[in-house]
């Protein structure tokens, strides 16, 4: 289910809050998937759990960089 500002609360998402909202202008990435610069954090957030948004996170990202996800169940990359 896509986050929306109706529908949950921003600290159950806290990652994507404070991207899309106070910290935005450090974002990159777009409606799918941001994160921080990696050399600032490496938090990332996506918009749900599809696998569109794990896509658009992943070419956000080289090969060499990780990525900190706060998820609601453990996910595998390849989920």
């Amino acid at each position: 289910m896509p986050i929306s500002a109706t529908s949950a609360h921003p600290l159950d998402h806290p990652i994507w809050s404070a991207l899309t909202t106070r910290q935005q202008a450090l974002a990159e990435g777009g409606p799918l998937a941001r994160r921080y610069p990696f050399a600032i954090a490496p938090f990332a957030a996506t918009v749900d759990t599809s696998p569109r948004s794990f896509a658009a996170l992943s070419a956000l990202m080289s090969q060499s960089e990780v990525a900190v996800l706060f998820t609601t169940r453990p996910r595998a990359p390849a989920d």
